[in-house]
């Protein structure tokens, strides 16, 4: 319901083509063509190819910009290093202009914060989001879970 009500008020969904990702993509463009861009670390992956809203940012600048906000990042692999950097493109746009309004996202702790977070991707979009004041939706949150079933069920009304 949720994907349907964003898809017809013209929000786009970012994603980064994960396994789960792909799950809401799906579930976007069965209500709105054009309604997903995924930002990809290269050409291919997960059987994602560039075109059609898909596409690899500039990865020189997603890496300067992974570098300034998380510790250690240039001691990772280089293949880490691209899954991790283009969340960049996913908060903030792959012209780094077109910030996300919002972000939905799930950590088992349901923090809205990056501290304590082990999982780099994860920290590295809610330390961006904190730095551009983007308001973080945490499905892992209870308070949040109880703000998104009743969006789900005003949406609900207005679609039947």
């Amino acid at each position: 319901m949720r994907l349907y009500y964003s898809c017809t008020q013209g929000f786009i969904q970012r994603n980064g083509g994960n396994s789960v990702d792909d799950w809401f993509r799906q579930g976007a463009l069965k209500y709105q063509a054009n309604s997903v861009q995924l930002c990809l670390p290269w050409d291919g992956y997960n059987d994602h190819e560039i075109g059609d809203g898909n596409a690899v940012g500039n990865r020189q600048i997603a890496m300067a910009v992974t570098s300034r906000y998380l510790k250690g990042f240039r001691a990772i692999n280089p293949h880490q290093k691209m899954i991790i950097s283009r969340n960049v493109f996913l908060i903030l746009g792959f012209d780094l202009k077109h910030h996300a309004e919002f972000i939905v996202c799930y950590t088992k702790c349901g923090t809205k914060s990056f501290k304590g977070l082990k999982n780099l991707s994860q920290q590295l979009c809610l330390k961006l989001a904190a730095s551009y004041n983007i308001p973080v939706i945490n499905l892992g949150n209870p308070d949040d879970m109880a703000i998104v079933g009743s969006l789900i069920e005003r949406v609900k009304t207005t679609i039947q």
